[in-house]
């Protein structure tokens, strides 16, 4: 029966939500939960769900609140513990939330998402072993069951002797998990009698050069149950939970993934043919997209200081949907990112990790591209949200060429990008002749850039994004930084220098448009006419300085 004939039916209601938000419908889930709550405002089950959607739609706050509120109907509730334990998390307040995952457990210790996501909160506050404890629960969990293999032969607990042992590896996640966790391997080697991996068929030709002690094959399931070609067997995800000890001896190895050294020459005489170097591989966002994911990945925009460094080839590397950010970036920076239409980056894994191999350093959201370039030992920095679930030791790349800079979740991106574009800075030196060439090209891009941005006040969104003294003090650093004071003293100087010339009276492009006047007209304005026009000048100008400030005022308010 629709609905619509059953006004008073909250668990339909409810369900619908539910099912919306699956769909990742959240503002229609949201209407669907509180239409729910209005019938009956003391469905416990209601408002626990209702706080899943808001904490994919990143409002924590009030997600926890629904979780209380769901609380206060029936306190021995477990589940509304568990969101708001993921809910607090990423406020960053882990410890607030392994207290809310722990209350829960003691309502109903057999639920494995709570201990999974408890395991991924103790990892991130170090506490490692206990976290790479409860993290095993994940096979429990509806999104790991399915995905878990079956064999007669045991699974390895870390502590039998592999010695006389063939032992049966076998990838669980996506392929970044899998380069990732495969540095754990030559620890098996030196271990086992035999080592066999199955992973990703496209990891196949990257893995099997850089482990020649490993058979490498492409996942196979279809023969689990009948399988006698290995003695034990682990998944990927569990190396870190046996080896633990000795990573953390050495939590950043060397580079262990070994590209085909001929493509490597391909693709650095290639590079040569787009520009000159350093080249710099970029990538900002992944092929998988949810609202919880996108706030690992800032919009395009938000890359405008790495995009705005000068005497850098930028090398696209996202594999996916990347057209229109393309030229955006050439419409709003005038910056080319270089794409080669004949890499396959989405499947040809190995041809990649050449080419991240002949670049001089990758920028990267955290996505795969940066668990290659990192492991084949390119210099990669990663813009990274830090309250994410997926920050931890299971999921960071594990070799000491990559550097990770944080945002926290109250933050905007900007210092991320302020400074990796600094490193980006430190990495290409320049003399005195080179940096007055390159300071004028800087320079040009910022003017550029501000006329372009400036028609975007004559519309109803661009209007909004306009600010005063508050937004100008928000674009400095948190911390004093030379390079970035004086960075941002040159952009300023630049806007106000370009806003005199305008032809606004009181400004000195209004006394030259006035000039201007004279020189055709054969005598100068009244001045009575200058007069007017000065105080319409004024008037114009301090309209504009009330509204910038008024925007601050008014977005301070209403947060």
């Amino acid at each position: 029966t629709p609905l619509s004939f059953l006004p008073n039916y909250a668990e339909a209601y409810s369900n619908m939500g539910g099912s919306l938000k699956d769909k990742g419908l959240l503002d229609e889930a949201l209407d669907a939960f509180k239409k729910s709550i209005l019938l009956k405002p003391d469905y416990a089950e209601a408002h626990n769900n209702m706080s899943l959607t808001l904490q994919e739609m990143g409002e924590y706050e009030e997600a926890i609140l629904s979780c209380k509120q769901a609380l206060s109907i029936n306190p021995d509730y477990a589940l509304p513990y568990t969101n708001m334990g993921v809910s607090l998390n990423h406020q960053g307040k882990t410890e607030a939330s392994i207290e809310a995952y722990n209350k829960s457990i003691s309502l109903n210790p057999d639920y494995p998402e709570t201990h999974k996501n408890l395991g991924l909160a103790l990892l991130q506050t170090g506490r490692i072993k206990e976290g790479l404890e409860e993290y095993e629960w994940r096979w429990q969990t509806s999104v790991f069951l399915p995905n878990r293999r079956h064999f007669s032969q045991p699974i390895w607990d870390g502590k039998l002797n592999l010695k006389d042992k063939t032992i049966f590896i076998w990838c669980e996640q996506g392929i970044g998990d899998t380069m990732n966790w495969s540095s754990c391997l030559s620890r098996l080697t030196s271990r086992a009698k035999h080592v066999i991996l199955e992973c990703q068929k496209k990891l196949v030709p990257l893995l099997s050069r850089s482990f020649p002690n490993v058979e490498v094959k492409a996942q196979d399931r279809s023969l689990d149950a009948d399988r006698d070609d290995f003695d034990l067997h682990l998944p990927m995800g569990s190396l870190y939970k046996h080896f633990i000890d000795e990573i953390m001896e050495n939590d950043k190895c060397d580079a262990y993934l070994v590209p085909d050294p001929a493509r490597v020459k391909f693709w650095r005489k290639r590079l040569k043919s787009v520009g000159k170097g350093p080249y710099i591989g970029v990538c900002w966002k992944s092929s998988v997209v949810s609202a919880y994911r996108l706030q690992h990945y800032p919009p395009i925009s938000d890359w405008s200081p790495v995009f705005t460094t000068p005497d850098v080839t930028f090398i696209n590397l996202q594999y996916t949907d990347y057209a229109d950010d393309i030229v955006k970036v050439q419409d709003e920076f005038g910056v080319t990112i270089h794409n080669f239409d004949d890499l396959d980056q989405y499947d040809d894994i190995d041809d990649v990790a050449a080419l991240t191999a002949a670049l001089d350093m990758v920028v990267s959201t955290k996505v795969t591209p940066p668990f290659i370039s990192s492991a084949v030992g390119t210099s990669t920095k990663i813009a990274n949200w830090r309250q994410s679930s997926y920050n931890n030791i299971l999921t960071n790349p594990v070799t000491s060429s990559y550097d990770m800079f944080d945002r926290e979740t109250w933050e905007k991106w900007d210092n991320v990008f302020n400074l990796i574009a600094k490193d980006i800075i430190e990495f290409k030196k320049y003399s005195i002749v080179e940096a007055i060439p390159s300071g004028i090209i800087k320079g040009n891009q910022i003017l550029t850039n501000y006329v372009k941005s400036l028609s975007l006040i004559f519309n109803k969104e661009g209007a909004k994004q306009i600010g005063g003294f508050g937004s100008i003090g928000s674009m400095f650093s948190n911390t004093w930084d030379w390079q970035r004071f004086w960075a941002m003293t040159a952009l300023l100087s630049i806007i106000l220098a370009f806003m005199n010339i305008l032809p606004i009276p009181a400004l000195d492009g209004g006394h030259v448009m006035f000039l201007i006047y004279e020189m055709i007209a054969g005598k100068p304005p009244t001045d009575r006419f200058l007069t007017r026009a000065q105080v319409v000048g004024m008037v114009l100008l301090f309209s504009l300085l009330i509204y910038a400030n008024g925007m601050d005022l008014y977005r301070f308010i209403s947060g």
